[in-house]
């Protein structure tokens, strides 16, 4: 996995020597959306047009004063990437568990409606 900075110049002319365009790039997909939603939830607005299957995920204009906060922000995501996956992993299986729990399992109140007799 690796953060990338793209030309500015091609996308926009006008951000030249204000803001910078990074992408993260060669991750699964999986990784890639993980790594997108841990900058969001730290404060980082991303673009919104994320190509998870093509190999890269969402892009961050960052303004040049900023650069290096953003670069430190992507490292301690880097890092706390797998703990964050795991975490997410737990809170699905977890959900999808309870479901089929709540599936299996009819609540008091339906068993009640089901026994009690019908009075005509």
């Amino acid at each position: 996995m690796k953060l990338t900075r793209e030309a500015t110049t091609a996308a926009n002319p006008d951000l030249r020597g204000r803001k910078h365009h990074f992408i993260i790039e060669s991750a699964t997909a999986a990784e890639l959306e993980a790594m997108d939603e841990i900058l969001t939830l730290a404060g980082w607005e991303n673009d919104s047009c994320p190509c998870y299957e093509d190999g890269f995920g969402c892009g961050y204009w960052i303004d040049i004063s900023e650069v290096a906060c953003f670069k430190a922000a992507y490292k301690a995501a880097k890092t706390g990437l797998k703990g964050y996956m795991a975490v997410e992993a737990e809170k699905a299986a977890a959900v999808r568990g309870s479901k089929r729990e709540s599936q299996k399992i009819p609540s008091f109140r339906m068993m009640k409606i089901q026994s009690t007799p019908r009075l005509t």
